[in-house]
């Protein structure tokens, strides 16, 4: 059996990302230590089968979660999250996004190298 080869698992995945960093962001507590959003990204980047559904789960984040934030924080509070939209943006991509990337193409690469000793030892 393949690794990934159930779709709605991948599906569940791509879904779980977006749901997940909400409830980690939203919690005032988790946000003090960078220890709990740190592991919670580590593990997504083990679960991801692929690239696509890397950047598939980072476009639903800020299609879903990013105005969610914005619809629950206050008046003042949201006035200023939109002002720093670029900003906050440019950070996720270089913070979050590209690494999470590098992490899950070599994790594929890892795995395929492996696999393919595997089936060159049998």
């Amino acid at each position: 059996m393949k690794r990934y080869g159930i779709k709605w698992f991948e599906l569940l995945i791509i879904i779980l990302y977006p749901v997940a960093a909400y409830i980690v962001f939203t919690n005032r507590v988790v946000i003090a230590s960078w220890w709990i959003p740190a592991i919670v990204m580590l593990l997504f980047c083990l679960i991801w089968p692929t690239i696509r559904s890397v950047l598939i789960s980072s476009i639903l984040l800020w299609i879903i979660a990013a105005p969610v934030w914005l619809y629950t924080e206050t008046a003042q509070s949201a006035a200023h999250i939109r002002g720093n939209v670029p900003f906050i943006l440019l950070m996720y991509i270089g913070i979050v996004l590209l690494p999470s990337l590098l992490l899950v193409s070599v994790k594929i690469k890892l795995w395929r190298t492996y696999t393919l000793k595997l089936s060159l030892i049998r």
